[in-house]
């Protein structure tokens, strides 16, 4: 589960401070899944390594410590093991949904 309040302590920011940088990285993350998809399915594995290593980036960034390692595991499958691949990809948007859903609720409630 991620603690939002350690990331926010981490970064030397108040929780209300990141609402805006979530949203912003939400929308950027979806842009990079779709970019991703189309990466993938035309077989450009050069640009999906950037796209996964740019999604990595932003999650570590942002104390997301599960999705920055799916994205990093995803990253060396495409280096060593595609068979792996496949299962890290469908794993990242569940990740992020999950993500989305806690964030969502941390500042609903």
């Amino acid at each position: 589960m991620y603690d939002l309040k350690r990331a926010a302590a981490e970064l030397c920011l108040e929780p209300a401070d990141l609402q805006e940088i979530y949203e912003d990285f939400f929308f950027e993350a979806d842009g990079l899944l779709a970019a991703g998809k189309t990466q993938l399915a035309k077989g450009d594995f050069e640009n999906l390594r950037r796209t996964l290593h740019a999604l990595k980036g932003m999650a570590v960034n942002l104390r997301m410590e599960r999705l920055g390692l799916l994205a990093r595991q995803a990253g060396e499958a495409l280096r060593q093991d595609h068979t792996l691949l496949e299962g890290l990809l469908g794993e990242i948007p569940r990740e992020i949904d999950k993500l989305r859903a806690q964030i969502n609720n941390f500042y609903s409630g």
